[in-house]
C-alpha cells in the first residue's frame, strides 16, 4: 500500500501529541527570542516602563532573574497586561513547537 493509504488508514493524528514539550531552561531562552521578536515601540515602552519602576531593564532583568519576569511586568504594566504578555508568549511558543499550559508558563515566569 502506498504512503498515502497508509497514513489515511491510520486515522488523523492529534498535533499537538506531535510536538514535544519543551523544557524549562529552553523555555527561559525561547522568552528571550520572543521578547527581541516585538514590535520595537511595544519594547521600547516596556522598556522605559520597567527602567522606572525597577531602575533596570527589562532585558538586564530576564537575563539576572528570570523567574522575576512575572512580577516586573505586573509591576510595571499591570497585572492585566501581564497575563496577557502570558498569553502572547504561549502562542508563540505554539507556533514554534512547543506546547505548554499558561499555568506552567506563568510558574517559570515567576507569578505567584
Amino acid at each position: 500500500m502506498s504512503e498515502i493509504g497508509k497514513g489515511a488508514r491510520e486515522g488523523p493524528r492529534s498535533e499537538l501529541l506531535e510536538h514535544p514539550k519543551c523544557e524549562d531552561i529552553e523555555l527561559l531562552r525561547g522568552f528571550v527570542k520572543f521578547y527581541t521578536s516585538l514590535n520595537s515601540s511595544l519594547r521600547t515602552f516596556i522598556h522605559y516602563r520597567v527602567l522606572s519602576r525597577f531602575g533596570k531593564s527589562f532585558e538586564q532583568i530576564i537575563l539576572e532573574n528570570p523567574s522575576s519576569v512575572y512580577q516586573v511586568l505586573s509591576g510595571a504594566l499591570g497585572q492585566h497586561n501581564a497575563e496577557l504578555f502570558l498569553y502572547m508568549f504561549k502562542t508563540w511558543l505554539e507556533r514554534q513547537g512547543c506546547i505548554k499550559s499558561i499555568e506552567e508558563i506563568g510558574k517559570i515566569l515567576g507569578k505567584p
